[in-house]
């Protein structure tokens, strides 16, 4: 059994991303042995891919998505999941293909349950200050926002509420925003 300890200490975002990568790993790759060194260790709690904490018998690899970016810098927009998936294999020569464009969090007893009734969507319709250019103007939000509830999906608002961080409160959403106490409750 070959082992590799992947190491990603990004955003939110990103471990979820990473999520879907190492479920599709596991999947396609099942002789792989996977130990994870990682921030945003709740995430992977319960996850049956993987475990926490670096292996030291593993070949440790460091994934990212550089490539990525810079490709939809040129254009040519490439999703957050090819790009982990692109870059482990420029890394090791694994090569992985994405099976679902979204991530896998396993819940705990008691976490299968929702606080909205069928299907929904969390928006985080803002940011940090720090970091403007990642914000979307509230309005295209709004506009995705109503088109999904004239689907039947649901949105709730998600973001923290910290110093810095902005939110624009939109309609017809089930405000979250600085209402959950940690990533699992999130």
């Amino acid at each position: 059994m070959h082992a590799i300890t992947l190491r990603l200490h990004q955003a939110l975002g990103d471990a979820v991303a990473l999520t879907a990568v190492v479920r599709d790993l596991k999947r396609q790759h099942p002789q792989y042995r996977l130990a994870l060194d990682v921030n945003w260790k709740p995430v992977w709690e319960g996850n049956p891919y993987a475990t926490v904490g670096a292996d030291a018998h593993a070949r440790r690899v460091e994934v990212g998505y550089t490539a990525g970016v810079a490709a939809s810098k040129a254009g040519r927009p490439v999703h957050l999941i090819r790009a982990l998936c692109d870059d482990l294999f420029a890394r090791t020569g694994v090569r992985v293909e994405p099976e679902e464009p979204r991530g896998e969090l396993a819940a705990r007893d008691g976490e299968d349950t929702s606080p909205v009734a069928g299907r929904y969507w969390v928006v985080f319709a803002g940011g940090k200050l720090d970091m403007t250019v990642k914000h979307w103007h509230a309005a295209r939000y709004q506009a995705v926002v109503d088109r999904l509830l004239g689907l039947g999906v649901r949105c709730v608002q998600g973001g923290a509420a910290a110093v810095g961080d902005v939110h624009p409160p939109l309609k017809n959403v089930l405000g979250a925003v600085g209402r959950t106490e940690n990533v699992r409750d999130l």
